[in-house]
This record gives C-alpha cells, structure tokens and sequence, in this order.
C-alpha cells in the first residue's frame, strides 16, 4: 500500500513539472516576447512588465517574477478555502513555473517573431 501511495506522488510530481515546462515555454518563448497577453495572472504579468519597462526604460523584475508576486494573494485564498494540500501543490508549480519562465528567456531566443 505504501509503495503504490509514493508512486502516486511522484506520479504526480512529474505531471506538475511537466505541466509548468510547457506552461514557461508557452509563456516565456511565445507570449511574453511577442508581446501577447493570455488572461489570468500571467496576461497581468506581462502587462505590467511591458509597462513599467514603456515608462521606466527597463524592469527591475522579471516577467516569472511578477507572477509569482501576483500569485500570493491567490494562494493565501486558496489555503483557506481548499486546505494545505492544495497550497503545496500550488506553491512548487507557481515557483517552478516563474522560474523556468525566467531561465528560459535567458537561454533561449523566442520561438517566433511573427504573434
């Protein structure tokens, strides 16, 4: 019983890395240098970013950066509606995903000029 229970989480745990790879390629590759905005959190994100660099000349934080800021709030809600199992669930893929977002753009040119 307990080995079926550890392979069910690690089941799971490489569904949600897998889900945020193509979560960050979609968003860091596409979106974001195309200057596309998806609705939620990270379409707010990348409005944000876009705009404090039109107004500023440049952004003191990143575009995986600000999602993960702007999840906070959303996860604090979520902790009191849905329980902690949810919450860290949630907490390593929002992370993840801001993060590979972010190393992504570093490495990699985007996929395409043409939105």
């Amino acid at each position: 019983m307990k080995a079926t229970r550890i392979k069910a989480i690690c089941v799971n745990a490489l569904m949600l890395v897998v889900g945020c790879v193509i979560y960050a390629v979609g968003i860091g590759l596409f979106l974001d240098p195309n200057n596309l905005c998806p609705s939620g959190v990270s379409g707010l994100a990348i409005v944000i970013n876009h705009w404090i660099k039109h107004f500023c000349g440049s952004s003191p934080l990143s575009t995986g950066a600000i999602i993960a800021i702007a999840n906070v709030p959303i996860m604090t809600l979520g902790v009191w509606k849905l329980g902690w199992r949810f919450f860290v669930s949630t907490i390593i893929a929002t992370f993840a995903a801001s993060g590979l977002i972010d190393l992504l753009q570093s490495l990699f040119p985007p996929l395409t000029a043409e939105p």
